[in-house]
């Protein structure tokens, strides 16, 4: 009887966990254009020690990109065929090529070297999950 209640007991914990981690990472994705860009660039401005004005800069930029990555998701949910996802995809990587050259022109060169270290990983932490 011990046991049964012990075991009980693992699961509902683990049930809870899990759920807890679920609601964590859902967040993220409830999170407006503008929260989503001020969380980014706190951590951009800790990684890359950005000044003031470069963080002026790259909010701007970072919210124009969670606004087009919005509108993109939505138009995405009502159209869902292979084509629409190809094109999201195209788009996306047009995007981040955008991204990535107002980057160069707001950051040092030592700083953009900083952010693609920093990107780079954080895409070997999407690909492993």
């Amino acid at each position: 009887m011990k046991k049964a209640i012990m075991f009980l007991l693992m699961v509902i914990s683990a049930s809870t966990f899990a759920q807890e981690r679920q609601s964590q990472r859902g967040n993220a994705s409830n999170m407006n254009a503008n929260e989503r860009a001020t969380m980014m660039l706190e951590r951009l401005t800790e990684q890359l020690e950005l000044t003031q004005i470069q963080q002026v800069k790259v909010k701007t930029l970072l919210t124009e990109q969670a606004e087009k990555r919005s509108a993109q998701m939505a138009e995405r949910r009502q159209n869902q065929t292979r084509a629409s996802r190809d094109e999201m995809r195209k788009s996306q990587e047009a995007m981040q090529q955008e991204m990535q050259v107002k980057l160069k022109e707001i950051l040092t060169e030592e700083q953009f070297a900083k952010w693609q270290e920093y990107r780079s990983r954080q895409q070997e932490r999407r690909n492993r999950n």
